[in-house]
């Protein structure tokens, strides 16, 4: 029975695919759907569901089912590089670089010392990215450099790089919520150790237990204090700039 369901999703890739290149989505996309159903550990059938809503401009579906691909298979390369060709024609040139890395399997060394620190903000409102942003450069200067996810999905595959200092993270986001997203970076080995703090408007004391059950390096409630952002940051990116003398 193994055998046979093998053969079944095997065979119904390779129709799916000769569909897919005629450009018949829909029977293409029922075969894709059907090998998914049939072998939902792989990531071979949503890789291709991610090309078929590509080709249909429905870039978002799209993205989803290849993420979720490089989830069930981190060393799937060619979803790693149909993601990083996504993140380049919207103009992402720095996340697409990143995921280019990935598709050919480069192990990504940590910042050393002397390298600008790096951090990640992941948070799906812009206002707060705008002042974390403009904090850090005022605080850190070039020392420290920032890059952008607007949700958990997204936040979890850029963090996988192993390249981060720190991440600020916030719970309440489209595609993933923080807390799963959480959850999911403690469990992989590139980002098991790398300090978290949760950025959000959640004051629930479940929510505050749980992050620190998962080991964040701080809680900070919207709105919070520049300060608090800096002592919660000071630790895991340095200490702050001198100020310029004029």
């Amino acid at each position: 029975a193994e055998r046979r369901r093998r053969e079944v999703v095997t065979q119904a890739l390779t129709d799916g695919k000769a569909l897919l290149d005629a450009h018949k989505h829909d029977e293409a996309g029922l075969l894709f759907e059907r090998a998914a159903a049939l072998n939902p550990a792989s990531a071979g059938p949503h890789y291709h569901l991610g090309l078929l809503c590509i080709e249909r401009n429905e870039t978002e579906r799209g993205l989803q089912h290849l993420r979720r691909a490089v989830n069930l298979d981190a060393t799937h390369s060619a979803s790693w590089a149909a993601i990083a060709d996504l993140y380049r024609q919207s103009g992402d040139v720095a996340a697409a670089r990143l995921y280019e890395r990935m598709a050919e399997g480069v192990t990504v060394q940590r910042p050393t010392v002397a390298r600008p620190k790096r951090v990640l903000i992941v948070d799906d409102d812009p206002r707060i990215v705008r002042l974390i942003r403009l904090l850090v450069s005022a605080t850190w200067g070039q020392s420290v450099q920032i890059d952008w996810s607007p949700d958990g999905a997204d936040g979890r595959l850029k963090a996988a790089s192993g390249e981060y200092n720190l991440i600020t993270l916030d719970l309440f986001m489209p595609m993933m919520g923080g807390l799963e997203a959480l959850e999911m970076l403690r469990n992989n080995a590139q980002t098991r150790h790398t300090p978290i703090i949760v950025v959000t408007a959640d004051r629930s004391p479940d929510s505050h237990q749980r992050a620190k059950e998962l080991g964040v390096a701080g809680y900070l409630v919207k709105p919070f204090t520049p300060d608090q952002l800096i002592a919660c940051m000071r630790p895991h990116v340095g200490e702050p700039r001198a100020p310029s003398r004029g």
